[in-house]
């Protein structure tokens, strides 16, 4: 979604269907490997390759790259059938989207593919590397001098386990809510009143799909040579099936915030009452500081007493008589 380290970003946001949408293309492609009892190995967001669609649309669809030449890895089956189970050379840019048995040297699995997965959610989601060094560059890992800054899957870790502390007043009631809770705490944005429809998640595609990334990050990794995703860890399937209720969800909600938008705009303005007295409609227009605060009556006692204009205290001369919608100045 973003490139690589170090490259320029895209010049505008894709918005949270678009990504939801590219997403649910990496998946079906990651979903045709694990169906075949193969791991991608090397899944990160680079690897969400977007391509020109129908009608001016755009899809995501998965690459390969450098695990394992350009083909996907046979899952470890154990020594007779897995081979040489020794952890590929990846570039550092890749160790963000390693799990820790992955890290320690394990064999690519369909497992470590869903913790990947999990960790592009995130990116997309929060709109920022799972790099989260700022150095840019392929080595930026190998540069980087002092205390190293968490990846961003670590980060995440710490603020759901920090979200379902027990005891902590106003503690969220179940596992998406935690969640949610943990995906503001490093950063992400909560839906607000006035949503861009183009760029905001809503609220209850937030919760499901932080709660989604939850379930494939912090899930146990287990044996490093099981061949399928641990017990608590949902499939490349109930994924797919996941981000298509998040695209649905979405789209309602900009629906819904679209509806809105246009009833606030067809609503006629709201009145505004004179600053002086309180009850008269405004309808009075001050000289030479064209403020229009007040009404003709209080507009007519101003004048006579000598007063000034009662927003910037400036002597009145004189009065336009009209309906004003909103106080200005020349």
């Amino acid at each position: 979604f973003h490139g690589e380290s170090g490259a320029a970003p895209p010049l505008t946001p894709p918005g949270a269907q678009l990504s939801l949408h590219w997403l649910l293309g990496a998946a079906r492609g990651l979903q045709v490997l694990h169906d075949r009892g193969l791991a991608h190995g090397d899944l990160r967001a680079s690897r969400v390759l977007i391509f020109a669609g129908p009608m001016g649309s755009t899809q995501g669809r998965l690459a390969f790259g450098a695990a394992g030449g350009d083909e996907a890895w046979p899952e470890a089956r154990g020594d007779s059938q897995g081979g040489d189970a020794r952890m590929p050379c990846l570039p550092h840019k890749a160790l963000p989207y390693l799990d820790s048995l992955r890290l320690m040297g394990a064999r690519p699995s369909r497992a470590s593919d869903l913790f990947a997965f999990g960790v592009v959610l995130l990116e997309a989601m929060l709109g920022q590397s799972a790099q989260h060094d700022g150095a840019g560059g392929e080595d930026a890992v190998v540069q980087t001098r002092g205390p190293r800054p968490l990846p961003l899957w670590m980060m995440f870790q710490k603020a759901v386990a920090e979200a379902r502390r027990p005891g902590l007043s106003g503690s969220p009631s179940n596992a998406g809510d935690s969640a949610a809770e943990a995906f503001v705490m490093i950063g992400g944005c909560a839906q607000s009143e006035d949503a861009d429809t183009s760029t905001t998640w809503a609220e209850p595609v937030v919760r499901d799909c932080a709660g989604l990334a939850a379930e494939l990050i912090t899930a146990p990794m287990g044996d490093s040579r099981a061949s399928a995703p641990a017990a608590s860890q949902p499939t490349i399937a109930e994924v797919v099936e996941r981000l298509h209720a998040a695209i649905a969800a979405q789209r309602e909600a900009e629906e819904e915030w679209r509806r809105l938008a246009a009833e606030r705009a067809a609503a006629p303005p709201r009145q505004r009452l004179c600053v002086v007295c309180m009850d008269s409609q405004t309808d009075a227009c001050l000289r030479p500081c064209r403020h229009a605060a007040i009404c003709q009556d209080c507009a007519s006692l101003c004048v006579g007493r000598g007063e000034g204009c009662p927003i910037c205290r400036r002597k009145i001369e004189g009065y336009d008589i009209g309906q004003f919608l909103r106080t200005f100045a020349a």
